[in-house]
């Protein structure tokens, strides 16, 4: 039974801090870091995570550039996608041979992204609250 419950409780949890660190922040900034943090939960916890999913959070990923130091936003970016690319499962035979590393691999990959953003918008949008 927790194995339905978890990913639901997860959810909303999410939710409700996502709520909390953007509630503060000026209205085009809550909008699109709402925007990546929701695109980065609804696949994460929600019923299917097919890679596909996955898109919309890439292409929003940038706007944390400015939160982050120049080198390590590139290379967060960089580092997800090669993770992300379905290439990868092929080129590393662990990978090839194992569909459940390549999975487990792949969904910390997103939710170690998913905390990862949710630290940075916090620290954005901290200085805009004083």
């Amino acid at each position: 039974i927790w194995i339905t419950l978890l990913p639901k409780f997860l959810l909303v949890l999410c939710v409700l801090a996502t709520w909390r660190i953007m509630a503060p922040a000026a209205p085009e900034l809550r909008r699109t870091g709402a925007a990546l943090l929701i695109a980065l939960i609804l696949p994460l916890f929600g019923p299917l995570g097919w890679l596909h999913y996955y898109v919309l959070p890439l292409l929003l990923l940038p706007m944390l550039a400015p939160a982050l130091p120049r080198v390590m936003a590139v290379i967060g970016l960089i580092l997800l996608t090669i993770v992300n690319a379905p290439e990868m499962a092929v080129m590393i035979p662990a990978l090839h041979a194992n569909i459940p590393l390549h999975v487990t691999v792949t969904t910390g990959s997103w939710l170690a992204t998913l905390v990862f953003a949710m630290i940075a918008l916090a620290k954005f949008v901290r200085p805009a609250r004083s």
